[in-house]
């Protein structure tokens, strides 16, 4: 069908957009030289929301304070102490401030169960290690063996070497995943310990 058209002739095509009650607010311009016109470019996807941390250990060395609900406004209703670890219920929020907080489930300073919000800020994922009714533990070093010594008040790992006659490093290397920082440790909390020093027993 003839469309009184030459080919190679361009044809100026406006089209002007009107969105809402408003008049004119865009007007966009098109050039068509007979070509196929390109194909549609599909919208951009939103980047996948990242899956929850099954478990979150608690950074800051003084500890953070659990609230009822988001907002620092709140009462507080525990501590967690740092190395903590911590599972998230699922539940994220942000304060009138807009800052994040985070909801937990884990085990407060006086060994109690505590469930309530904490400054996501405080957080960080950690999936090694885990808590018991006196504090952390490691799991797969239970599984692996090692044998579990309990920390006692004023203890450091230094002192649990000394007792336990091993390596001092071998032991500080062999906890370090649920121990997060070595120079500091509770009352209840499980130290693992490697084979101790000394000569292979001798053949009977």
């Amino acid at each position: 069908m003839d469309l009184g058209i030459d080919r190679g002739v361009e044809v100026k095509a406006s089209m002007i957009a009107e969105l809402g009650n408003d008049d004119v607010v865009a007007r966009s311009e098109r050039r068509w030289t007979g070509a196929q016109p390109p194909a549609a470019v599909p919208p951009a996807q939103a980047p996948a929301t990242p899956a929850a941390p099954e478990q979150v250990v608690i950074a800051p060395r003084d500890g953070v304070s659990v609230r009822p609900s988001p907002g620092t406004d709140e009462p507080r209703i525990g501590v967690l102490q740092h190395g903590t670890f911590a599972e998230p219920t699922g539940r994220e929020a942000r304060d009138a401030t807009g800052r994040a907080w985070i909801e937990l489930r884990s085990t407060d300073v006086a060994d109690r169960p505590i469930t309530g919000w904490v400054a996501a800020e405080y957080t960080a994922p950690h999936p090694a290690g885990a808590m018991d009714a006196t504090g952390r533990t490691n799991p797969d070093l239970a599984d692996a063996g090692y044998r579990p010594v309990q920390v006692e008040a004023g203890d450091t790992l230094w002192d649990v070497a000394r007792r336990e006659g091993v390596d001092f490093q071998e032991l500080l290397a062999l906890n370090r995943d649920h121990l997060i920082r070595p120079d500091l440790i509770f009352p209840g909390d499980t130290v693992y310990v490697p084979a101790p020093r000394g000569p292979a027993p001798e053949r009977p």
